[in-house]
């Protein structure tokens, strides 16, 4: 059981853009209300990786997966099942401007 969720990387200037995944870090964080549920910082297998070239009319997407636990850091997850209910995804590239979105999960 999990969520993978679809991000994409757009560039908003006129000019290619060089992605150098381990310089500039991209951070997705799942919370619920102010409880930190899980975020690819802890881990950084989690997230996206290498380098990319990303064009003002092409953006690339890429997929991180949520397992829908708990990160209790360096790469490990609690064995306890999360309730029910809506969780806030944030995401953030570089330190710049954040994108969030709510998701629901069912019992």
């Amino acid at each position: 059981m999990g969520r993978t969720e679809t991000l994409t990387v757009r560039v908003s200037s006129s000019t290619d853009c060089r992605w150098n995944t381990q310089k500039v870090k991209q951070t997705l964080t799942v919370t619920s209300g102010s409880d930190r549920i899980w975020s690819t910082d802890d881990c950084s297998s989690w997230g996206p990786k290498g380098v990319h070239e990303i064009k003002p009319k092409n953006p690339w997407t890429y997929e991180v997966s949520w397992p829908t636990k708990r990160s209790t850091g360096k790469c490990k997850l609690s064995k306890e099942s999360l309730g029910a209910g809506y969780y806030v995804a944030t995401v953030n590239l570089g330190g710049g401007p954040s994108d969030r979105f709510v998701m629901q999960m069912g019992a």
